[in-house]
């Protein structure tokens, strides 16, 4: 009958000391004849009950690995909504927006403060429950000092940013689509810069447009002598409620 038992070498073989004496009283019942079906069932017991203890320690001294952070169902409409208008909104600010004019410019940059006063302590709040508790930010960087101390500011800072320029950028694209066209309007030129070819705009001009200010790309836009600041140029472009839509820059 103890063919039935090579677990218990395997056992034995790991130098545990319970094994060992389950073991030795077996050989003992065996060479005493007393290794009944009775004796056979009681060892089987004990094996099956240390497995079971031993299995459930290894449960509660196992390191937990927590949960991925999800966001609460009733939550996740409306913050896809937020997310999609920011995202969007910046990535606009960036490819059209540095042709447009917000003729309420000087109003908005008053207003800043107030977007960040009141964005800011919510971006940070969720921001800090995403660090602590998502577990692929934990995983991709492990360090603390580098997790708390540079990743979460500079996530806090750029979701700032969008968050500031987003409405900007949606603003550009109602002057793109809905702008009347228009030639021959006037602008001042407050500064412009020298052509960097390794620059995303070799060339960039600010320009004030009826009281508003804003910086726009001019390469490709500029038509005849290029201005210099202070000079009158002519502008040629979209213009619609929010501003205008610069398509051509004009020196006579």
């Amino acid at each position: 009958m103890l063919e039935k038992f090579h677990e218990l070498e395997e056992l034995l073989a790991k130098n545990d000391p319970e094994m060992d004496m389950i073991l030795q009283e077996t050989l003992k019942l065996d060479s005493e004849g007393k290794l009944d079906n009775t004796a056979v069932e009681e060892i089987q017991r004990r094996i099956q009950n240390k497995d079971a203890s031993e299995n459930a320690i290894d449960i509660i001294t196992r390191p937990s690995i927590s949960e991925p952070w999800t966001l609460p169902k009733k939550f996740r409409l409306p913050v896809l909504a937020i997310l999609f208008f920011v995202v969007i909104g910046a990535l606009l600010e960036a490819i059209i927006g540095k042709q447009f004019i917000f003729s309420a410019i000087n109003e908005y940059w008053q207003f800043i403060p107030w977007i960040i006063g009141v964005t800011a302590p919510l971006l940070a709040w969720g921001l800090f429950f995403m660090v602590k508790n998502d577990y692929f930010i934990k995983s991709r960087y492990p360090t603390w000092s580098i997790r708390w101390l540079v990743m979460f500011p500079m996530m806090v800072a750029l979701s700032i940013a969008m968050v500031v320029t987003a409405p900007l950028g949606w603003a550009s694209l109602y002057g793109w689509t809905t702008g009347a066209p228009t030639e021959n309007l006037e602008a001042r030129v407050i500064e412009i810069s020298v052509s960097h070819p390794s620059r995303w705009c070799d060339q960039e001009s600010e320009l004030n447009f009826r009281g508003a200010s804003a910086t726009i790309c001019v390469e490709g836009r500029l038509s005849g002598q290029t201005p210099k600041a202070g000079d009158r140029v002519q502008v040629s472009g979209r213009l619609s409620q929010l501003g205008l839509f610069v398509e051509q820059v004009r020196k006579e």
